[in-house]
């Protein structure tokens, strides 16, 4: 991480390759399936057993894809599309379209990222609610701006934002990601605002890891500002919401973002404690990217505090986490 402080450290995950699995049916199993299948409707305790068992694969899939094993919930989630799809509920189908699209994306798989929430985004078109629609909207503009193409983004955000009127998760959401890219262009007022509303929401709503990652995004703002006390404030606070809702993710890059700040200042002992556990974190999350960032910055924090054991110590482990990742096929 540079002196400079010049941006602080993603928030978001994106890293790992989920395993791909087939939508295919194999030939024996669908000749089964069909010489079972009658025109008569499904009972309904079928019905709503099938949609329960999807919104449980749905929920074990969040839990999987939180501790960032995208093969697990990307399995979970199409496990729950299954249930959806057997039982023709399209608004279950839209919404774990969207959920294996988070996962392509949070594992940097942008194109399946865009063309899944496409394809949800054409499911939830249909749909009554918009509250569909908008979600899938959300998630595809978050995919455009991952390419790099923030215009699309914004329209996507911008198109998405009226749908989610009556829904204030999603537009918690929405004010967030809309934001970033006011962020981005410099425009602070304007992502201020939206994160400040986005804030009131989800604290409202008690969605702590939401509101961890809102204040996430004001401190950076903050810090771009030039007031790094403002900042630290805002990263201590979004760390106690982060540790509330044991997002460890969030834990770990408040915590490093703390750490660049206390360096940037000056305050060097405090920038050692923070690095070791966002390092901690980081390992117990197998992000090995970061964890090397946190090692190599703690070793030189080491030798300039003259603790020559955590030096040797850091050192050791910065050597073994390059060796492993240069051994990544």
């Amino acid at each position: 991480m540079s002196a400079n402080l010049s941006a602080f450290p993603g928030r978001a995950p994106r890293r790992g390759r989920p395993a791909a699995r087939s939508f295919l049916v194999p030939v024996t199993l669908a000749a089964a399936v069909l010489s079972a299948c009658s025109t008569a409707p499904k009972p309904v305790a079928e019905v709503v057993a099938r949609k329960n068992q999807a919104a449980e694969y749905s929920k074990l899939g969040d839990g999987f894809l939180a501790k960032r094993d995208y093969a697990s919930a990307q399995r979970f989630y199409e496990e729950s599309l299954r249930e959806n799809r057997a039982v023709d509920n399209t608004e279950g189908v839209a919404i774990s379209m969207n959920s294996i699209g988070r996962v392509y994306l949070a594992a940097g798989r942008l194109d399946d990222a865009e063309a899944t929430f496409r394809e949800a985004l054409d499911y939830a078109g249909p749909l009554k609610n918009p509250s569909f629609r908008a979600l899938a909207l959300a998630n595809l503009g978050e995919a455009l701006y991952a390419r790099g193409d923030g215009a699309a983004a914004m329209e996507a955000f911008q198109e998405a934002l009226p749908l989610a009127a009556r829904d204030e998760r999603t537009l918690a959401v929405l004010l967030h990601d809309r934001a970033v890219v006011y962020r981005d262009q410099g425009e602070w007022a304007a992502a201020e605002s939206d994160l400040r509303r986005a804030a009131g929401i989800n604290q409202r709503l008690k969605r702590l890891a939401e509101y961890g990652a809102n204040l996430y995004l004001l401190g950076n703002i903050a810090h771009k500002k030039g007031n790094s006390e403002a900042a630290l404030d805002l990263l201590r606070q979004a760390l106690e919401a982060d540790r509330k809702a044991e997002n460890s993710a969030g834990i770990a890059a408040d915590l490093e973002a703390l750490a660049v700040l206390s360096r940037g200042l000056g305050s060097r002992e405090d920038a050692f404690h923070y690095y070791r556990r966002a390092f901690d974190v980081f390992v117990t999350l197998d992000s090995a990217e970061a964890a090397l960032r946190c090692a190599e910055a703690l070793a030189v924090l080491a030798a300039e505090l003259g603790r020559p054991e955590d030096v040797r110590r850091y050192r050791e482990y910065a050597a073994r986490i390059r060796s492993s990742l240069d051994a990544r096929p």
